[in-house]
């Protein structure tokens, strides 16, 4: 009886595991069609993060609106990061069109930002969210 009731904790225990990393998908899945992935987790491997000198530091305001259009027309959502927040300058080689706002804590920002070297580099990205508020990445770290 204990080996039975050891199995199902084990079972329940992995599949609890597996839902709770999200699921991993290409840059043009979720490109075109982030409807789909709102509110789940969601890692994207190879992503480019940028390094630009009009990037300014962690946390400070920008001026651009970034984001996805929203339902009243063509006009981009603003991406307005919350205190000690900052915007993830990011883009993907499929579709380097794409303007979703990425929402980082400034602190992974710098880390990341140190790692870069002061050049861009791919970065394998989870986060959660939608396009109407944004994305906040979870989990960044330098694809290999």
């Amino acid at each position: 009886m204990k080996k039975v009731y050891s199995f199902i904790i084990v079972a329940l225990l992995s599949i609890s595991y597996s839902f709770s990393q999200g699921v991993v998908i290409t840059s043009m899945d979720f490109t075109k069609n982030p409807q789909r992935y709102a509110n789940q987790m969601v890692t994207i491997k190879k992503a480019t993060f940028q390094i630009s000198n009009e990037q300014g530091r962690p946390g400070m305001p920008t001026s651009q609106l970034m984001g996805a259009p929203t339902a009243g027309g063509n006009e981009p959502a603003p991406c307005n990061p919350p205190k000690s927040f900052a915007k993830l300058p990011l883009s993907f080689k499929e579709t380097p069109s794409y303007q979703g706002c990425f929402i980082i804590a400034e602190s992974m920002l710098r880390s990341l930002t140190s790692q870069a070297g002061g050049r861009n580099i791919d970065i394998d990205i989870t986060f959660k969210g939608d396009e109407t508020r944004g994305y906040v990445v979870t989990m960044c770290v330098p694809s290999k």
